[in-house]
């Protein structure tokens, strides 16, 4: 369904069966500018960016939904070529979040559970 997804990607339930979230995956194969489509704000609704470049490994950049929305609306008044047409962050503001993996609920549930 490409950007057209209703809510989410994906609909996780945690190994501990009881923590449930959605997570909305986007992907780039190119250091560009990830589109992402604002939401109405979800109890549980995280994003991972995956970088899939050709030849080189691939990355990852998790964001609950309000880092995400927070930065988006960072990234609309930045001044940096904003078109209202598109809504998203460019390829840098994504960095900080990179292997950010404890941002997901299930982060030290996991362990615990190992």
């Amino acid at each position: 369904m490409g950007h057209n997804t209703p809510l989410a990607d994906l609909f996780v339930l945690a190994p501990d069966k009881n923590t449930t979230f959605l997570v909305d995956v986007k992907g780039l194969k190119t250091k560009n500018f990830w589109q992402i489509k604002q939401k109405k704000q979800t109890d549980n609704l995280f994003y991972v960016l995956a970088y899939v470049p050709t030849g080189l490994s691939n990355r990852f950049f998790i964001f609950n939904q309000k880092r995400l929305t927070d930065t988006m609306n960072s990234y609309q008044v930045s001044g940096v070529k904003f078109d209202p047409r598109f809504s998203g962050i460019n390829w840098g503001m994504a960095l900080p979040q990179e292997g950010m993996w404890e941002e997901l609920p299930i982060a030290n549930k996991v362990e615990a559970i190992e």
